[in-house]
């Protein structure tokens, strides 16, 4: 019969008992049967399918605390993410609840279809949906079992660079360099050594002379340092006989001009041969985002060529398997982390990972290496810890400072660093002192001491009593002096020391100036130039007049002070009348000082050390883009000791071909190898990399924008292209363009516009800017049993036209058939 509502015909209902016979076996058939043709199980399977792809895309919802009606009190978060998974969204949709509920409704899909839909011409609709969707399911195994995806950075051109001897000839192999403003290189022949940078790059230089004229091309300024000479060439690519050099002028309106117009010769360094190049890419790096694939990289030092160790990854598909995971923080040892002050130290949840190597040419065979930590999340950051008793004398102090009206503030000291031994423009500073004396010294103001040792005159002033211009006779000696002004602590590449600038006036009326420094091996007077050259020996004009400056506690209000006894904490306060209290220190405490000022040590090392350690970074902080750039591992070295690897997203044979946007800095540790001898080896945390079918260089980046052109914002650019070349035998193929939405496929990989090298400012003085378009980043990956999934697909929408367009106009022309027999049976 058929069904009112649906037109599928379905078996009449029969009126004898289910079983009727064949045994239990039988009926356990039959019962599996009716199972996976219930509407009802089908429904179910559906609404579990639901569930857990809203769990694995969307996260989960749920309130935090009891109050359910404040909206502070729910919380969101990834499931996967869980330690208990470790899931990316890809592992989640691969894992075997998805795989088993995908075979359970394409089951329910074959059982229905064929124990309750008949084919018909009728049902033929319903078939070909549920054919799609089987066909669907299909394509999508295949598509996600077999997937492999990453990316690949293809820099725009390399300088090829070669020093010739006086025939012309190579001195050695010729040397490569990224072109990336601020990459260089050093070139040596002989004695002689060649210093070259990429000074800037223009990808949009316009050619004026020659043939082609007003074309447009790639242009690189590269600034090098010769032993005779320094220098700018300018290459093109494409141009080679268009390479020039300038030279400097001293013209401020125009520092460099084209050598040929000032020496009659296009190369003034004809010994350095330069030109641009292609830079191919043989390797693509898998992405973290499809599955985990950490990997370390080995190389002994001195040499270029990486070694890749796999590095194991959790998963819950074997909960067994030590691996290195995605999401969570994973700490051995809490203590190794510079954690912020009144923060508990994370939870101890070590990891134990071992990377045996894999490579016949691994620079530590037989070795295995162990992963014991992980941070999803980290910056390196110095911190002061206390060293051992046989450490340096270093004392240092955290102190908490409170202010009326003022939020209250944390400040280090450190008494034996100039630059930190100080705070509030001198207000407050701290001093180690070996003597009592010299902590009785520190009491007293600063302090003028002026003698005449001929005469036996000897006076001492406090600086109070001291106003400027103020003069001093020197006893009988027909000397006079003035304080013009004072400085305390300068800071000098060795060490500080503190000045005070006296203006003198000799017996026959000469005047000049005389530089008091507390260290009186510093002191010196001014030439008749009013100068006093640094770096040459001290002289004085008035040699029988003696002047020494005494600092006492300075211009400081609140003196702290350690030692003698390295335990001994102390404060002095000057006081207005130019005297001074002294309080003691101890940690955890606080003295209250007039105003309703108090200091509280927080901290105190009598032999502080800095080490630098990773800090978590809480999550409210983090930027979403970062990706697993802030990602770290701990590594436990053979023999002892650990060492913290950060992320890397790409590898580089030599600094020289780094893009700066990509930091690159391999950590050096030494190892003893299993055959007992040490090495130095390099190593680096970052991701699994596989060959490319053929290698692929850039030919070219361009960008299309909207009206107005590129305003520093991607809102204002339309699309990205990159024209890149594969290799094909020993010849370069055609330029073809990749877009963000029009993928090339060679070789079975597919490539797509994933990233590109926007221009950008220098961020320090010490970087320079960028005009771009200097590489790409493109996206690498395969596309197995798409044309499956699109066949499914086809096969549903074409079985859904049918089902609620031919489907009805069989319906009504059956219909009207019968009808018309009726009538005729009637007449």
């Amino acid at each position: 019969m058929t069904t009112p509502s649906t037109g599928v015909d379905t078996p009449q209902a029969s009126s004898e008992p289910s079983n009727r016979g064949g045994g239990p076996i039988r009926a356990i058939g039959r019962s599996i049967l009716d199972l996976f043709s219930s509407v009802r199980f089908g429904i179910i399977l559906m609404i579990l399918l639901f569930i857990y792809m809203s769990i694995g895309s969307a996260g989960v919802l749920y309130p935090a605390r009891l109050n359910i009606f404040s909206p502070a009190n729910w919380k969101y978060q990834q499931m996967r993410q869980w330690r208990l998974f470790e899931m990316t969204e890809f592992e989640w949709f691969h894992w075997w609840p998805f795989d088993l509920l995908m075979l359970l409704i394409a089951i329910t899909l074959v059982v229905t279809t064929l124990r309750r839909i008949r084919l018909s011409v009728v049902n033929l609709g319903v078939w070909m949906i549920h054919s799609g969707i089987i066909t669907l399911i299909i394509g999508s195994l295949i598509y996600f079992g077999t997937k492999v995806e990453g990316d690949t950075f293809l820099s725009r051109r390399a300088v090829v660079l070669e020093v010739l001897d006086d025939d012309g000839q190579p001195t050695g192999a010729p040397q490569r360099i990224s072109v990336f403003p601020g990459n260089k290189i050093t070139l040596d022949r002989g004695n002689e050594r060649f210093e070259v940078m990429v000074a800037s790059t223009d990808p949009d230089w316009e050619l004026l002379t020659g043939e082609d004229a007003g074309e447009r091309a790639y242009s690189v300024s590269l600034f090098i340092k010769s032993p005779e000479r320094s220098f700018i060439r300018q290459v093109i690519a494409g141009h080679p006989d268009y390479t020039e050099d300038l030279v400097s002028t001293e013209d401020p309106q125009q520092p460099f001009q084209r050598s040929v117009k000032i020496n009659g010769e296009k190369i003034i360094e004809p010994r350095l041969r330069i030109s641009l190049e292609y830079e191919p890419q043989k390797w693509f790096y898998l992405s973290n985002q499809l599955s985990k694939n950490w990997a370390l990289y080995l190389r002994e030092k001195g040499t270029t060529d990486w070694v890749q160790r796999p590095i194991p990854s959790a998963s819950p598909l074997d909960p067994d398997k030590e691996g290195v995971p995605l999401y969570g923080d994973y700490i051995a040892d809490p203590s190794s982390l510079n954690v912020r002050r009144n923060r508990r130290l994370p939870r101890s949840d070590a990891l134990d990972v071992e990377i045996p190597p894999v490579a016949e040419n691994d620079p530590l065979p037989g070795l295995n290496l162990k992963v014991d930590s992980y941070l999803r999340y980290a910056s390196m950051q110095s911190r002061w810890e206390e060293g051992a008793s046989n450490a340096p004398i270093n004392p240092m102090v955290n102190l908490d400072v409170r202010i009326p009206e003022q939020p209250p503030r944390s400040q280090r000291l450190v008494a034996l660093d100039p630059a930190q031994s100080s705070s509030d423009n001198g207000a407050i500073v701290f001093r180690y002192v070996t003597t009592e004396d010299e902590f009785l010294g520190l009491q007293e103001p600063a302090r003028l001491k002026v003698s005449v040792p001929s005469l036996g005159f000897t006076e001492t002033r406090p600086l109070s009593e001291l106003a400027p211009a103020m003069e001093w006779a020197v006893g009988t000696s027909g000397y006079s002096i003035s304080l013009f002004n004072v400085q305390n602590d300068i800071v000098f590449s060795n060490g500080s020391s503190s000045v005070a600038f006296v203006d003198i006036t000799s017996p026959d009326g000469e005047a000049f100036r005389r530089w008091v420094f507390s260290d009186p091996t510093l002191t010196r007077d001014l030439d008749e130039s009013g100068s006093a050259p640094v770096g040459q020996e001290p002289t004085l004009r008035a040699e029988d007049l003696v002047i020494e400056y005494i600092p006492g506690r300075g211009d400081a209000l609140l003196t702290l002070t350690a030692g003698p006894d390295l335990e001994q904490l102390r404060v002095i306060q000057a006081v207005g009348d130019g005297s001074s209290s002294v309080s003691d220190l101890k940690i955890g405490g606080a003295i209250t000082f007039g105003g309703g000022v108090s200091i509280g040590i927080a901290e105190y090392f009598p032999r502080a050390l800095i080490k630098d350690a990773p800090m978590v970074v809480p999550p409210s902080q983090r930027q979403r883009e970062a990706g697993n750039l802030m990602s770290w591992i701990r590594m436990e070295l053979p023999g002892g000791g650990h060492r913290w690897l950060q992320f890397q997203k790409y590898l580089f044979d030599t600094l020289a071909e780094r893009l700066s946007r990509y930091d690159f800095a391999p950590t050096t540790v030494e190892i003893r190898g299993a055959d007992g001898k040490w090495k130095e080896i390099e190593m680096v945390f970052s991701r699994q990399r596989l060959p490319l079918p053929s290698e692929v260089v850039l030919e070219k980046f361009e960008i299309d924008t909207n009206v107005g052109g590129f305003t520093g914002e991607s809102g204002s650019i339309r699309d990205y292209r990159s024209r890149v070349r594969f290799i094909d035998g020993k010849n370069w193929t055609d330029p073809m363009p990749i877009s963000m939405n029009k993928p090339v496929e060679h070789d079975g990989l597919w490539f797509f516009q994933s990233q590109w090298d926007p221009p950008e400012p220098a961020r320090s003085a010490d970087e320079l800017g960028s005009k771009g378009l200097n590489y790409t980043v493109l996206g690498v990956g395969n596309r197995n049993g798409v044309v499956v999934q699109l066949v499914g697909c086809i096969i549903a929408v074409i079985g859904m036209i049918y089902a609620f367009y031919i489907k009805p106009a069989i319906k009504r022309r059956r219909r009207d058939q019968v009808l018309v027999g009726l009538k005729e049976s009637d007449s």
